[in-house]
């Protein structure tokens, strides 16, 4: 009798596991998928929000007289008030999401998002600006950005500015956001 409560017992313990396998493998997998298709929608948001501030940012030097449009950041004050107030727009963003402007020596130029960065004189740095400035072309990635915080981020070049458009959010707010969702 022992001898066969053994195996029963293992076989059951077996059978459990086989059928269980399965099931924890499927939510394992679905739940990868569910973050790499959350942070490809966050991507796409955030490439929304870029067009669109493009689109703003052209049709702003557009309005400016001839004399204002060299490349690079115009000097007037009032001037550089309207690109302040398109840039910190936040429709598209949350929470923690930013939009920036950086030139090709790396000078912040519109709005700082906290006091230790001022537009204009703080020079920054990430792998997002690194990579935009030096391809200057269009993308995007995980990186951290130039306080150090682990971002998602999209960057275009704006060549009548001489400049590249920064659009990040928080990796902590998208993740968050997913597990969210997935509960």
């Amino acid at each position: 009798h022992l001898g066969t409560a053994t195996i029963r017992t293992r076989l059951l313990i077996t059978f459990v596991a086989l059928a269980t396998l399965p099931m924890s493998t499927t939510s394992t997998v679905s739940s990868i998928l569910s973050a790499r298709n959350a942070q490809e929608r966050v991507i796409t948001r955030l490439e929304s929000v870029a067009k669109l501030k493009d689109v703003e940012i052209h049709t702003w030097l557009e309005t400016l007289p001839a004399d204002l449009t060299n490349p690079g950041i115009p000097a007037g004050r009032a001037e550089t008030d309207a690109l302040n107030a398109i840039m910190a727009e936040r429709p598209g963003l949350g929470k923690s999401g930013k939009a920036s402007l950086v030139n090709r020596d790396h000078i912040l130029l519109t709005g700082s998002h906290d006091e230790e960065t001022v537009a204009g004189k703080t020079r920054v740095e990430s792998e997002g600006i690194t990579e935009a400035l030096d391809t200057r072309a269009h993308g995007s990635g995980l990186y951290n950005d130039y306080g150090g915080v682990p971002v998602i981020g999209v960057y275009r070049w704006l060549p009548a500015l001489q400049a590249v458009l920064m659009v990040e959010q928080d990796r902590s707010e998208t993740l968050h956001s997913m597990q969210t969702t997935l509960r």
